[in-house]
């Protein structure tokens, strides 16, 4: 599956997967304020086989599938010392 992927200049290391460019994606309210203005930060070709540092594949995969999204938050405290 190919998506988009966008960075949040409001809120550090927090990212939005996207199945369609930002013009096209019906994106809920809450997300379009965090994110706008939109800045891409890359384009790929997500596949069940391969991994992400942070998030699980699965995850994303079935996010974007049914919501057309998946939100990447920031990792918490207990993230970093781990």
């Amino acid at each position: 599956m190919y998506c988009y992927i966008y960075r949040s200049e409001k809120k550090a290391d927090t990212y939005l997967y996207l199945t369609k460019t930002w013009e096209e994606a019906d994106i809920p309210e809450d997300l379009n304020s965090l994110f706008t203005p939109a800045t891409l930060a890359m384009e790929l070709e997500l596949d069940p086989s391969r991994s992400l540092v942070r998030e699980d594949i699965a995850q994303v995969l079935d996010n974007l599938q049914n919501q057309g999204y998946h939100l990447q938050l920031a990792p918490s405290r207990d993230e970093l010392n781990q």
